[in-house]
């Protein structure tokens, strides 16, 4: 389990360097090369924060729903998260994710993001959605689930 936790430092730190960009300008192509597998982004959003996923690949390959949960909430936390919570865990194309919320504020901008984490053939993927911090935590859920619900494996 500790060859894991500096792995999951990474993989968390470069996570909410994306899921806080809500101006989406240069700044994003740059981070798509840090390890960005998927990058979707509400262009249309005008509250201030461009709601967002992203999903990154674990340099560590997998990580398993104990270890995220057992970690992941003092690694958020220890980012400037408040109100760390891991919720329940659900299936993500038959493969079980743990499942993380937490509220962050990079340069003044606040925004709340929901993480899963489905593991795959060797491999945890983290995927982040990014929403403005008065979306409520149903409706995140609900959309963040209904995406989700599209996965597949190739």
């Amino acid at each position: 389990m500790t060859r894991h936790l500096a792995p999951l430092s990474v993989l968390i730190a470069a996570s909410l360097a994306l899921a806080g960009c809500s101006d989406v300008g240069g700044a994003v192509t740059e981070q798509e090369s840090a390890g960005t597998d998927t990058l979707a982004v509400d262009l249309d959003d005008t509250d201030g924060f461009s709601d967002n996923v992203n999903v990154i690949l674990s340099p560590a390959g997998a990580i398993s729903s104990e270890q995220i949960e057992d970690a992941g909430v003092t690694e958020l936390e220890n980012a400037g998260a408040e109100g760390v919570e891991a919720r329940p865990r659900i299936a993500i194309a038959g493969e079980e994710s743990a499942h993380l919320t937490a509220l962050f504020s990079t340069d003044g901008v606040e925004y709340q993001i929901d993480q899963y984490y489905p593991t795959h053939d060797g491999q945890t993927y983290i995927v982040t959605f990014s929403f403005s911090p008065d979306v409520p935590a149903a409706d995140r859920e609900d959309l963040a689930e209904s995406v989700l619900a599209s996965w597949t494996w190739a």
